[in-house]
């Protein structure tokens, strides 16, 4: 059986990010860059427990250390790659967990706590993951009915899914504090999560969006085949916890996608 690093493959598909349309002020010092990646929603909220260093040397930053999580190290370069003033990132970060075998049980386990963890509304450190043979199972609480069954849905959305069996108990006290309450999530943290969580959604993956984020309004660009595709990009994208807004400016172009937007290729600030 083939292994694979999840996040050097994902790293491999990164298409470019977008321009925003209003971009923020080029932070003009390797301090000032350093200060905003550490400073960061995805650096206080997803690597504070990770041992890892921003770098930055003539706008182009280096990244190094080790994360548990391997889709942390894709978050984090998404983040940083965002902050004006970046030239480009050097991605050396490894990670302490063994490498899954691509669409095995506990590569899926992993893939659906990513999932979870990146959409707001979630009690994802209230939800326990397992899988066997394909079959996830999901215990621990939601806030809701209709929290519960958005957690199916993410959860059926990841490839190698077979069937989804949801034990989630509801609070009984609703609106109660979610781990992300009250932190601020900057702009280049949100446009980060946003791709990130379509590359690892099973139905949006292969789509090729551009993204941008300017005062917590998300902008996506690009091609989709149907208008099922477009209103799902549209609700994952305003699932992620700080987005206040999404503009989904993709086009809907049937089947037949241009070919600037058939395959997914590497960012060139990679």
């Amino acid at each position: 059986m083939r292994h694979l690093s999840a996040a050097n493959a994902f790293l491999a598909l990164l298409p470019s990010m977008a321009a925003s349309a209003s971009p923020p002020a080029v932070i003009d010092s390797d301090a000032g860059i350093e200060s905003l990646a550490q400073a960061s929603y995805t650096f206080r909220s997803f690597l504070k427990w990770d041992d890892v260093k921003v770098n930055a040397s003539g706008a182009v930053v280096t990244l190094t250390g080790t994360v548990a999580d391997e889709y942390h190290k894709l978050l984090l370069q998404e983040t940083v790659v965002g902050i004006p003033g970046v030239k480009r990132v050097n991605n050396l970060i490894s990670s302490a967990g063994p490498l899954l075998a691509d669409h095995s049980d506990p590569w899926i386990t992993r893939r659906a706590e990513a999932i979870l963890s990146l959409h707001k509304d979630l009690r994802a450190r209230k939800i326990k993951v397992s899988t066997n043979s394909g079959l996830i199972t999901l215990t621990g609480e939601a806030d809701s009915e209709i929290q519960k069954r958005l957690v199916t849905e993410w959860a059926r959305d990841i490839e190698g899914v077979e069937e989804v069996l949801n034990e989630l108990t509801v609070a009984r006290s609703e609106g109660k504090a979610r781990a992300h309450s009250g932190q601020r999530v900057d702009d280049p943290s949100i446009t980060a999560q946003v791709r990130v969580a379509l590359l690892l959604h099973k139905s949006t993956h292969l789509l090729v969006p551009r993204v941008s984020t300017v005062d917590g309004v998300v902008t996506l660009g690009g091609v989709v085949e149907t208008g099922v595709q477009h209103d799902r990009v549209t609700r994952l994208a305003d699932s992620i916890y700080g987005v206040a807004f999404v503009k989904n400016r993709m086009t809907i172009q049937g089947p037949q996608r241009p070919t600037e937007t058939a395959p997914l290729s590497p960012s060139p600030r990679q």
